[in-house]
Formats: C-alpha cells, structure tokens, sequence
C-alpha cells in the first residue's frame, strides 16, 4: 500500500486548515474541491490510541449522508493520513464544522484538507480483487449463505469498507451479484439505508438478517418491495423497533412492505394476520387498577347474588344514576319472561312514547336500591365475565363487565331462565373506597351456545384476573420458579403449569393437593427421589409461609384445611410470577376487548380470564 507521506503534492495543491480557513479559501478553490480528476488529502492531527475502524467510521457519520470513501490510510506518530476523491460535499461539510469532528468521550478529531494533493493517474487504486476475494471466503456455496457481518472489520480487506457508506454498500453489494446468494446476513454493520440492497432484486433473496443497524423507518424497507422470495427477516435491535408501540402494528407494517415474509426476527408471522388482529378477553388500561377493580366486581356481585341486595345502597354514591336497556331476540328463545325488564328499559330505539326517558333514569341510591330488590333473584356465572377497565386514575374508574345470568322464582329455587348481561360502572373514590356514580346496565336473552356452556365449572371461588405467560420465555421462568418452590423436576412443573393455564396461584394448589393425596410419582421430582422427611419439610416450609405466626413448622395441615392452601400461594405468587418484557416475544400481542370496539392496542396489559 502507497505511504501516501513519502508522495510528493502537486506544485497548485491547496492547504485548508484551522487558519486560513475564515479567508475564503473553500469559496475560492469550489472548483478543485468537486473535481473528480484528483486525490485529496485528509490529516488527522490528534488521533493517537484511536484505531482505524473508529476513526475513519466517526468521520463517515459526522459527514452522513453525504459521500466519503476514505482510501490508503496511514498512521505515523499519532497523526492519521487517508486519501479521499468525490468528495466535495463531504469536505465543505468538514469546513463548514471548522475542521472539528467530536470524538466518542469527549475530544474533538483536528482535521486539514490539502486540495488537489495528485491525480487518479499518479495514484492509482483498484480494491474489486481484494474484495472479491474477501466474499468469496464468507460465501458458503451449499446453501448459498453469504456473511456480510461486520464486513468492514474482516482483517483481509486492504482497505476500509464500511457498509454503512452506500455508495461501499452499492459496490459491495455489485461485486456479490456473481456469487448469486439466496441467503445474506448484514448484521452489525452500521446501516442506515437499505437503498443499495435493490441491487439484488431478482437474485431471489429468501433469508437477510439486517439485525443491529441503525435503520430509523419502516418506509425504509421499501428498497425490499421487489423481494418477491424474501422469507424470513431480522430487524431487531434496530431503531426502527423503538417507534413501533406494539407487536401487531410492527408485523402489519412489515408485511404490508414485504408480504411474503413468513418469519419475522426470528417468530413464524400468522397467517392472514392482517385479517383480524388476535382477540384477547379483559383489557386493563392501568395494571395498577386491577386488584382494586378485581375485587370490586368480587364483592358487587357476590352481594347482588346474596338475595338482599338492600346492601347495594352502600356502594351508590346518594346522587348516582342508573339506567336499563332491554333487547330481545325472538328466534333464540321463545318462552323468555321478559315483562319485568322491559318495563325499566329505556331503549330509546324500542320507546314510542319519549316523555317516558326521564321515568326511566333512576336517580338517588334509594330509588337504585328499589329497583334491584324488585327484580328476581340472580346468580352470575363469573367464569364467563369479561372484563373491560376503559379509564383509571386514583380518583375515578370506568369499567365495563359482560357476562352470564340466569334468574329464580324465588331464592333457593329452580333456575329458569339465562340472560347475557353488560353493566358499565362510573366509580369515583369516595375515603379510601371506590363509590358507583354512574351506571349502564343491557340484558339480552342468551343465545343458545352460550346457555349450553354457562354454569358448566362450580364455583367455590371467585377466579382471579391474573396475568398469564404469554410467552416461551416467560412460560419457562414459570417453570423453574414452580420447580424450585416444590422440588419438582422442570418437565413436572411444566404439566402442572399447562393444567393451570400457567396461573402459579393455581399450579402451587394443585401441587399441594397431589402431594397430600400421595398421587405423584417419585420420577415428578428433581434429580433424586425426596426422602419422606424431606417431602414433609417442604409441605411445611409452604404452610409456614401462610401461618408465621405458628410455632410448629413441622405440622402438616390437613387435607380439609383449604385456607392453608390459598393463603401459601397468595403469599409465594407475587414473588415468582412470570415479569412481562417486550421485544417481538416480549412486547405481548395486542390485547383487544372481545367486543372488538376499536379500542387502542398500545401498552395494554394481557390478563386471564375468568374461568
């Protein structure tokens, strides 16, 4: 490689520095600056203990996008030499910042600018070879796989070939054409634009990672409309993931730029995911509303359901609104009793006479209590509620709850009828409780698949609305949390898990049931078989955690003790349940209410059912 300080300058070259940089030397040398015909040469006054990968790719971002193709670098002394051609934009760029590029830690890089330093036939300099070369040993001819990652590091190249200068990426990219690639991994490259990349359309692309760059926007991925095989992609780690508030959005805009991508950094795309995004049951706004409302819609009901509902009074503020619609479909059933409803209702849609509205809005929560004792005795199927927190703050609520009823002649007697229901209440807070203020109740007559599948699970208690694992990663930090707190081996834990829909609450009260009922296998267990007093220690070190307050670890509770079971897991679960992340896995699919109203899929929590 030439020692371009050994080369003598052309007798007119031109010096730009610090100095005479304020007399208008740029302005009066314009001409030389953008002449193609010459070399210019760059010196780097300060960079001792500075390699060149870092040098030369600081001073290509600082000038970016504008064209600089550093050539025959050299090092002497801590100064740093390079040649460069092409590029006037790029050198006004630099003498418009003085000379002064900012360096990583704080210092700034000196620069002088000699013009017209030689000509391109003095200086002659052909890299396609080394290049060539260079790919060749990266390409993999049996699965046409060519590694591009982190090019500009291979120690093999003669010069610097950094892939996030587009005009190298053309070239690169140019050159690999012959080698006729079906994979390519572009990974840790720096890479602003994927413009370039359109020089291998038509090659039939089927795998590029572009993971680790600096891509910004989506749009970018229009340079990949004409990948017409393109079947997987990796865009992680780049900034364009960070713009993107959830899953759903980030795999539409994908696909609507690359619609045969069937894999996506590195998880299987849908089919048809543009079709209709993926339901999820209960929408929460604010997790932190959901043990407050959980246990609001616990006591409600469980009240409403008791058979005297005179109680009620006490969660109506004194000036609370009420209000009933009643719709109902002839054709699912024929013999519904439907008099008591329709005469609350305040359908506007079904009333002929509207000077009945206002006789249909109750006011006051004595006037609310008297309607509900008028109406039959009720039992709600809680494991067919779902659950819709549409606002929260510490100082109001608005939650909506649709679910399943059926109503009695009289209490205690025979169910008769089954209705769907959908009640939305307005809570303000009211000295540390939530009070109703507001409230919207619909009662249609259900249809016939939902009576065939209401009241099918006994309820001895109230299910709780707890996040569930939603991902791989996190379905296996549940699994060997479970393992750890019951010796089970992982595979164990994991059927336990899969029985409980990953609810841990859940999973660690079936562990203790099939352990007290000594219906385990000794292979259920880590590694070795727990020796009896062992087994007896670890049921008593989780009834422990329930009764601290007991001095006798040692006493194993009794079968019938169902409060030693769900007080243990309600003490153990916030400590081992499953935390969400978000990438593609971790941010979790967007969650949208079952009723599909166009609600906001951004940073919604995913939470269970109700079984």
């Amino acid at each position: 490689m030439l020692n371009i300080t050994q080369q003598p300058a052309l007798s007119d070259s031109i010096l730009i520095n610090e100095r005479n940089l304020p007399n208008g030397v740029v302005y009066r040398n314009k001409s030389k600056i953008y002449d193609t015909n010459y070399w210019h040469k760059f010196t780097v006054k300060n960079a001792l203990n500075i390699d060149r990968d870092d040098l030369l790719m600081t001073l290509i971002q600082h000038v970016y996008p504008l064209d600089l193709l550093p050539t025959n670098y050299y090092k002497e002394q801590g100064t740093a030499y390079f040649l460069a051609r092409s590029c006037g934009p790029a050198i006004e760029k630099l003498c418009f910042d003085n000379l002064e590029v900012k360096y990583p830690g704080g210092r700034a890089l000196k620069l002088s600018i000699e013009i017209k330093f030689s000509t391109t036939k003095d200086v002659k300099i052909n890299v396609s070879s080394n290049i060539s070369t260079v790919l060749e040993k990266r390409f993999c001819t049996p699965t046409k796989y060519l590694n591009l990652e982190n090019f500009h590091k291979d120690p093999e190249l003669t010069e610097f070939c950094p892939l996030a200068q587009p005009k190298i990426m053309y070239f690169v990219l140019h050159l690999a054409q012959s080698l006729r690639p079906k994979k390519v991994n572009m990974a840790n490259n720096g890479i602003k634009s994927l413009a370039p990349l359109e020089t291998l359309t038509g090659h039939n692309i089927e795998f590029l990672n572009l993971r680790d760059n600096k891509i910004e926007d989506l749009n970018d991925l229009k340079a990949l409309k004409n990948y017409v095989s393109l079947k997987e992609l990796v865009l992680d780690n780049n900034p364009l993931c960070e713009t993107v508030n959830n899953p759903y959005n980030y795999i539409s805009a994908v696909r609507g730029l690359c619609p045969t991508v069937k894999k996506l950094d590195g998880i299987m795309v849908q089919k048809n995911f543009n079709v209709i995004p993926p339901v999820q049951r209960n929408y929460f706004c604010d997790s932190s509303g959901l043990d407050l409302i959980s246990r609001f819609i616990e006591y409600y009901f469980t009240i409403y359901d008791s058979g005297d509902r005179r109680n009620l009074r006490d969660l109506y503020d004194k000036d609370a609104f009420f209000s009933l619609s009643w719709w109902y479909n002839s054709f699912q059933t024929r013999t519904t009793k439907w008099s008591h409803y329709k005469m609350l209702s305040r359908n506007i849609k079904q009333l002929s006479d509207m000077s009945k509205l206002s006789n249909t809005l109750f006011t006051k929560h004595h006037i609310i209590d008297t309607v509900f004792t008028n109406l039959p005795p009720t039992e709600h199927d809680p494991y067919s509620f779902t659950v819709d927190l549409i606002h929260y703050t510490p100082a109001c609520a608005i939650v909506a709850v649709c679910g399943l009823f059926r109503e009695f002649e009289e209490i205690g007697g025979v169910p008769s009828l089954t209705y769907h229901f959908s009640r939305t209440f307005v809570l303000k807070e009211n000295h540390g409780s939530m009070m109703i203020v507001n409230e919207m109740m619909h009662i249609n007559n259900a249809f016939k698949t939902q009576v065939l599948t209401a009241f099918n699970i006994d309820k001895p208690l109230w299910p709780s609305i707890r996040p569930e694992a939603a991902t791989p990663s996190q379905k296996e930090e549940a699994a060997n949390a479970v393992s750890r707190l019951t010796t089970l081996n992982t595979n164990w834990a994991k059927k336990c898990l899969e029985d409980t829909d990953y609810d841990i609450q859940k999973t660690l009260t079936l562990f203790v049931d099939l352990f007290k009922s000594n219906r385990l296998p000794a292979e259920a267990f880590a590694k070795t078989d727990p020796k009896p007093d062992q087994a007896k220690s670890l049921t008593s070190d989780l009834y422990a955690f329930m009764n601290p307050e007991k001095e006798g670890f040692n006493d194993i509770p009794k079968k019938n003790d169902k409060k030693s079971d769900s007080d243990v897991v309600n003490l153990i679960s916030p400590i081992h349940s499953p935390r969400r992340s978000s990438p593609l896995l971790a941010p979790p699919p967007p969650v949208i209410s079952n009723k599909n109203r166009g609600k906001n899929a951004t940073n919604r929590n995913q939470f269970n059912a109700f079984y």
